[in-house]
């Protein structure tokens, strides 16, 4: 181990402390009293070649025996990805003199990085060894949205992981999801058994329209309706006779990649072209009385446009072909 390379006293409330740097990537902070300056705390920590965190110890300092004593202690692990896929904490038993494990969690990941395992477990001491208490699992698609949860306990009777409950999720081609469904683990029959589920379906604007919601039947053994909800949105009405319709001239109307548009008596300021859900898909500033406006990069389908001048708005629809 290198020399001590760093020392810095802080002061801090009724606490002071030195933060010691004692290779590239170990630090340790001692603290004591400000009172007498009697030791206090150590914390110690460990950073692998990408800083993250791996140990971290508490130290006590006991003036009976004239040394630290444990407290607690940390521990991390990391894949390439710098995800986290491990954690350890222990605790020092004074029985023993040594650290003692009180939990741990392993994880996993795919290659888009989406956590897919978390397995958890806890300190047996009759055993001295880590045992099972609970495992998720996960599952995404291509577009990492979450499509499976399984969750696990722990059977010391068998020795081995029991279902406890699963969700599946679906998604459409836009990533809404389309399903949500709930089961819980039949031991009697050592399968799953459904629960609940709601089903969704979207208009073309990703608008969520139905939500119907089943629970499972076992006397039918089949999922049965219970409620289904209906949405329905306004079409976004653009006020027509906002002026006098006939206050600028459009053309062609119907087109296919252009339109003139022409004001009779004054410039025309600004125009915007919307969609029929009033959205604005095009803006420009204009500030004469004819201009050419090119549509080539919109879709085909009706769209109204709404020229601005000193005298107000005035709007007329679009069809393009």
């Amino acid at each position: 181990m290198k020399s001590l390379t760093l020392t810095v006293v802080f002061l801090i409330g009724l606490l002071s402390f030195t933060k010691a740097q004692t290779t590239d990537t170990t630090y340790c902070y001692i603290y004591y009293t400000s009172i007498d300056s009697a030791l206090s705390d150590m914390q110690i920590e460990n950073h692998d070649a990408n800083n993250n965190l791996i140990l971290q110890a508490y130290y006590y300092w006991d003036s009976g025996i004239n040394d630290w004593i444990g407290g607690d202690k940390d521990k991390w692990t990391y894949d390439a990805n710098n995800n986290q896929t491990s954690y350890e904490h222990y605790t020092w038993d004074i029985n023993i003199n040594d650290w003692v494990g009180i939990s741990k969690y392993e994880y996993s990941y795919d290659t888009n990085n989406n956590r897919i395992l978390n397995v958890s477990y806890t300190w047996d001491s009759s055993i001295n060894d880590w045992v099972g208490s609970n495992k998720q699992e996960d599952t995404y698609d291509a577009n990492s949205n979450l499509t499976l949860h399984i969750y696990y306990d722990w059977d010391s009777g068998i020795n081995d992981w029991i279902g406890h409950y699963k969700e599946e999720y679906t998604y459409d081609t836009n990533n809404n999801q389309t399903l949500y469904a709930y089961y819980n683990w039949d031991s009697s029959i050592n399968d799953w058994i459904g629960n609940f589920k709601s089903v969704y379906t979207y208009d073309i604007n990703s608008n969520l329209t139905v939500n119907a919601y089943y629970e499972w039947n076992n006397t039918i053994n089949d999922w049965l309706l219970r409620t289904k909800c209906y949405y329905n949105y306004d079409t976004y009405l653009i006020e027509i006779a906002e002026l006098n319709q006939n206050s600028f001239n459009l053309f062609p109307n119907p087109t296919k990649d252009k339109v003139i548009i022409e004001s009779e008596k004054v410039k025309i300021e600004s125009i915007e072209i919307l969609s029929l859900t009033g959205k604005t898909v095009k803006q420009l500033i204009i500030n004469k009385e004819q201009t050419t406006i090119y549509l080539g990069n919109l879709a085909k389908g009706v769209y109204f446009v709404k020229v601005f001048t000193v005298n107000g708005v005035s709007t007329q629809k679009l069809i393009l072909e």
